[in-house]
């Protein structure tokens, strides 16, 4: 709540770029230990124009950086001492490159670790969504009955898309998604084909994550279908 009373404004001013901290923060202010049993962290460098970096961390993810402007070299510095103040050692680092960057490599040469990047990702802003045909079958809701089935492709994304932190996700977590109404299935003729998931919900938008089609039923127009 208190990270949010400083940075809200910032964070919704422009919620695509900053969506994944600004959806994280506001899940952690409903409950505090949704992401872990530790406390989560949050930080705000600030310099003489205001915000210059935000920081996040959700035990036992990444450390997470967002960078809004000024240096990011010296904003990093403070958040290292910072988190390594917390925790001795860390799993790695996620966010705008402008700050895990230089992040990295501080980290790296003060604790003498190595640096592996693992993956670079882009933000697709979806403005309006064009004319398609619909591949057969419908849209639905997933149910508690749909759980064992939804494990399933939730670790069979992970391992596509080479994202460990999902690989064993909480039969709670499946649970509260699916209790929450956050996951999707399309259909055709009665069998679930595609899933997509909404998550991290702002005020103007929300993130749509965990597309999946089985290899076996894919090009067939259903995931298109499912997050239109």
């Amino acid at each position: 709540d208190d990270f949010l009373a400083v940075a809200g404004k910032l964070l919704r001013s422009d919620e695509v770029r900053f969506g994944l901290i600004y959806g994280i923060a506001r899940r952690v202010a409903m409950n505090p230990h949704h992401y872990g049993k530790e406390d989560p962290w949050f930080g705000i460098v600030f310099d003489a124009a205001g915000i210059c970096t935000l920081a996040w961390r959700t035990p036992p993810y990444l450390v997470g950086l967002a960078w809004h402007e000024g240096d990011a070299e010296a904003a990093v510095s403070l958040l290292i001492k910072s988190v390594h103040t917390r925790w001795k050692a860390i799993p790695g680092v996620s966010g705008h490159r402008e700050a895990t960057d230089p992040f990295a490599k501080q980290w790296s040469r003060a604790f003498g670790v190595p640096i592996q990047s693992t993956k670079a990702q882009r933000i697709y802003r979806l403005d309006s969504i064009n004319s398609i045909s619909e591949a057969p079958g419908r849209l639905r809701l997933a149910t508690i009955e749909d759980r064992d089935l939804i494990s399933i492709w939730i670790r069979a994304f992970s391992i596509d898309t080479n994202e460990v932190s999902n690989r064993d996700t909480a039969e709670s977590e499946i649970n509260r998604r699916i209790e929450e109404g956050e996951v999707y299935l399309w259909e055709d003729a009665g069998k679930p084909v595609s899933m997509a998931a909404k998550t991290r919900p702002t005020e103007q938008g929300m993130a749509i994550s965990s597309v999946y089609t089985p290899p076996a039923l894919r090009q067939h127009g259903y995931a298109t279908s499912c997050v239109a």
